[in-house]
């Protein structure tokens, strides 16, 4: 009988998503998409939760997300923010129970 141990590989990145949309000229014809919207992810390998919060300079918590699948946009109240360093905060559970805490800064460049 094999007595084994489960190991789960952990592991975090941030992942910036340019989302595109179809632009037309005058005559109908597509042209070339240009970046319509980017947004930043938290994806990871066995991420069981996750709280992401964003802060400007002045400490004011401008996003916060508990999920893999919403992004930050670059606005806060629907007004894009300006270009500047922002701080981040990220809370990360992993299935096995294992917790990391993450600081750091972004800096958001238009």
């Amino acid at each position: 009988m094999f007595y084994g141990r489960t190991t789960y590989i952990q592991y975090i990145i941030f992942t910036i998503t340019i989302r595109a949309e179809p632009v037309e000229d005058q005559d109908g014809e597509q042209l070339p998409q240009t970046p319509a919207c980017t947004l930043l992810y938290v994806r990871g390998a066995a991420i069981k939760t996750l709280d992401l919060k964003i802060f400007n300079r002045w400490g004011q918590l401008i996003f916060e997300t508990t999920s893999q699948q919403k992004g930050w946009d670059g606005t806060y109240n629907g007004q894009p923010q300006p270009i500047e360093a922002y701080a981040y905060v990220l809370d990360v559970t992993f299935i096995d129970g294992t917790t990391r805490l993450l600081k750091g800064n972004i800096t958001l460049l238009r």
